[in-house]
């Protein structure tokens, strides 16, 4: 559900908080296109909010821009790939779970939202984990190669801490299967570092 507060969109749940909480975490940490999720309360029941970047922000599943300005977004964005088969994203291959944002000067900005469905690793690899399709074809190598690179350097403290701060209650399992996918990312990312 989309909610306002002055001049900030942000998307509701009130479920699976702590993935949505820690997926942002850990994008934030990788430097990865995500939306920031803070935690609150609302008609007093426990809920998290993905801030977006504007309150212009919409879902690209409804974005009318120049194909042109999207696929050039879609590159920017391109270090979701590895942020995303990292932490099992398990319903990034629709539109609707990416927002666009407009900077008022011709350039669009993609990030995702929703990433309550994470750390549901079906399978290794990117048949475990559904990507956009239009972001895996319109990639940029090198913006894939530097989000891989932050994901493969980040310390398994700060992991491990993350996941704990989640208050997920198998924090200490994610954690272990984040720390062990960065070491094989690289391996099934290869045909997409071409």
């Amino acid at each position: 559900m989309w909610v306002k507060r002055g001049d900030e969109l942000g998307y509701l749940k009130y479920d699976r908080r702590g993935e949505e909480w820690l997926a942002s975490k850990l994008g934030e940490m990788v430097l990865a296109p995500v939306a920031k999720v803070e935690w609150g309360i609302l008609a007093g029941n426990a809920a998290v909010v993905s801030r977006v970047l504007s309150i212009d922000s919409i879902p690209l599943s409804r974005a009318e821009f120049p194909e042109y300005a999207v696929i050039s977004a879609l590159k920017r964005a391109s270090g979701l790939i590895p942020f995303l088969l990292w932490i099992g994203a398990g319903d990034h291959g629709k539109e609707r779970n990416f927002v666009v944002t407009p900077d008022g000067e011709g350039n669009l900005y993609i990030e995702a939202i929703d990433l309550g469905n994470c750390f549901e690793w079906r399978a290794d690899g990117l048949a475990g984990i559904a990507i956009l399709q239009r972001l895996l074809d319109n990639r940029d190598v090198d913006r894939v190669e530097a989000a891989l690179t932050a994901i493969e350097t980040l310390s398994d403290e700060c992991v491990l801490e993350a996941c704990r701060q989640s208050g997920m209650g198998d924090a200490d399992d994610v954690a272990a299967k984040l720390i062990s996918r960065k070491k094989s990312l690289r391996g099934w990312l290869a045909p997409l570092l071409r």
